[in-house]
């Protein structure tokens, strides 16, 4: 099932590459209707340079 921020209810998440590098980032820039699973194949790792990642909630 594919849920959005506001669903989620959460301020923040972790985005971890495949790389083992992980950041954690304020969901607030994005609008409450946004899918997690939208934004994960746009993130690019600033280690490796990968794109995707795997994306929690905080």
């Amino acid at each position: 099932m594919k849920i959005t921020f506001g669903q989620m209810g959460v301020r923040g998440v972790l985005v971890y590459c495949h790389c083992g590098h992980h950041v954690a980032l304020d969901v607030d820039r994005w609008p409450v209707n946004v899918r997690l699973s939208d934004r994960e194949p746009h993130f690019i790792c600033r280690v490796c340079g990968g794109r995707g990642a795997e994306v929690q909630p905080e």
